[in-house]
């Protein structure tokens, strides 16, 4: 036979009906301690994996501001090595007429140097000519 939940037994008195509910209550607030434990628990372990997590992105921002800043100085790197390259090539276009010139003077000097030789055997020939032709002189 169909009986509605709503409606009580009227031969089981109302301490003995009220006792499973009592259980079933009881159980139920067991349960909700235990999740309410385990909530704080999460809740506590989830703050501190956002910490955790919030220190790693932290890192991972500092990591990528000092990739940017290696990129940046290698850039400038860069520029100052072309600098420097094309430094060194004007200075090897300025180095050669230098040079050159200074193979011209050195060939100049060394012209010069034979030609002082050659005028300083003249003089000691002229001289020698002199004092020959000077006691010549004294002896006529």
């Amino acid at each position: 036979m169909y009986r509605p939940q709503n409606k009580t037994n009227e031969d089981v008195p109302f301490e003995r009906q009220m006792l499973n509910i009592l259980r079933n209550y009881q159980r139920l607030q067991e349960e909700n301690r235990s999740l309410t434990d385990e909530n704080r628990i999460l809740i506590s372990e989830n703050e501190f994996l956002k910490s955790v997590l919030a220190a790693k992105r932290e890192k991972e921002y500092e990591h990528n501001e000092l990739l940017a800043k290696i990129d940046k100085q290698k850039t400038c790197i860069s520029n100052l090595e072309t600098c420097i390259e094309k430094y060194k090539r004007k200075l090897d276009k300025l180095r050669q007429p230098f040079e050159e010139q200074t193979k011209s003077l050195q060939s100049r000097i060394s012209n010069l140097e034979r030609a002082n030789h050659a005028l300083e055997e003249r003089i000691r020939a002229y001289k020698q000519k002199h004092k020959i032709l000077s006691t010549a002189d004294n002896i006529v």
